[in-house]
């Protein structure tokens, strides 16, 4: 009886749970619609999602080397030699293949090959140059030359004549020929003459290094002419070097002087070393300035006190250089409107301004049209040149 009770109860139990389970569901409330992904099917169940490679980072630019500044120097600073004696000078650069151009200041004293090779003409000093990057680098050397101590195979003792032109005030000196005619030119320079000047043939006589002259003034390198009348430098209020009357200096090529003959004290200098007791002084009148043509003269600005030629080292003006500034590329519409002088200055080797004496060549660079290299240049009153250069570009 009791297991027919219990199964009585299951089946109703049974009968209740199958009722509720089919009673009607209601609908679910819309939702947004998400999409699922399936995982990738491996053969032994899901997979994981495999994890992206990186992205490669973009290779560097490589920086380029700056290439190194150029150099240049030579080994030697000064150094005597002799007429008709060779010498070279090492040019020492960086890079080593850089390439170098020589220049003497006075070819009539020493002349200099491109390789750096001197050759001695005639007494004096040079200054020799070696340039490079269109003259934006540049060392210097002095060379001072002098006669042979034995001077027994020229035909006769004195070698030199002294001419001076007083139309002009040009002085200019010959030296030998073959035969023992003084009809070689070798140098000339500008002078300072005046009415009561010598005529005619005089004949140098005894020398000083300095000399009382008229009107409380001195003279350097005095050679005796004639009369009361002086090779020498041009007047200084004082017996000292930086006392030089600079109005003077700049009347050089004039007649100005009472008499003797003003010379720059480089050309006092030589006569007064290469020209002995006795050697001819020959005084004319002539329209042309001789056979060298017209000599080299800049004029000094009225500061300073030295004479700008004068070797001494403690000359200031041997211990500058003169400077070219604000010189950069130009762009123009053309060549004739391009204004080459804006912003660019120039200053002799004292600091003193000289942009008045400023020039500029141009010239077109092969292959590149339109484009061209512009040099300026200026030599001041120490007769030391400097370059600078750029570029000018037409129509960019």
């Amino acid at each position: 009886m009791r297991r027919f009770l219990i199964l009585v109860f299951a089946a109703l139990a049974a009968l209740l749970l199958f009722a509720g389970c089919s009673e009607e569901q209601p609908a679910p409330t819309p939702t947004e619609r998400i999409e699922a992904v399936p995982p990738t099917m491996s053969s032994d169940g899901p997979a994981v999602q495999p994890t992206p490679p990186p992205t490669p980072e973009p290779t560097p630019t490589p920086t380029p080397t700056p290439e190194p500044p150029h150099e240049l120097s030579l080994r030697a600073e000064a150094f005597p030699m002799y007429a008709t004696q060779t010498r070279h000078i090492t040019a020492d650069t960086v890079p080593a293949d850089l390439e170098v151009t020589w220049t003497s200041s006075d070819e009539c004293v020493a002349t200099v090959e491109q390789d750096g090779t001197v050759h001695g003409l005639t007494a004096g000093t040079a200054i020799i140059t070696a340039w490079a990057d269109n003259g934006d680098i540049y060392d210097r050397c002095t060379v001072t030359v002098s006669l042979p101590e034995d001077l027994s195979y020229l035909p006769q003792k004195y070698m030199y004549q002294i001419r001076v032109n007083k139309q002009v005030n040009v002085v200019t000196i010959y030296t030998i020929d073959e035969e023992g005619e003084y009809t070689v030119p070798i140098r000339t320079f500008y002078c300072s003459t005046g009415y009561k000047t010598p005529e005619g043939t005089c004949y140098a006589g005894y020398k000083k290094v300095w000399h009382a002259l008229l009107g409380n003034y001195w003279g350097q390198y005095t050679t005796y002419i004639a009369g009361n009348f002086l090779f020498h430098s041009v007047p200084a209020f004082a017996e000292a070097k930086d006392s030089l009357n600079m109005e003077y200096y700049n009347l050089l090529g004039t007649a100005a002087s009472g008499g003797c003959v003003r010379l720059q004290v480089i050309n006092a200098k030589w006569i007064y070393e290469n020209c002995p007791i006795n050697t001819v002084i020959k005084f004319y009148w002539d329209e042309d300035p001789g056979p060298l043509g017209w000599p080299q003269f800049v004029k000094m600005p009225l500061v300073g006190g030295w004479d700008p030629t004068d070797p001494d080292p403690e000359n200031p003006w041997n211990n500058g250089e003169p400077e070219i500034h604000g010189v950069r590329d130009i762009r123009a519409a053309t060549k004739t409107t391009a204004d080459f002088l804006s912003g660019v200055t120039a200053t002799d080797s004292l600091g003193t301004d000289i942009t008045d004496l400023l020039e500029y060549e141009v010239t077109e660079i092969e292959g590149e049209t339109g484009v061209y290299n512009v040099r300026y240049s200026v030599t001041d009153a120490s007769y030391k040149t400097v370059y600078k250069n750029c570029k000018l570009y037409i129509g960019s």
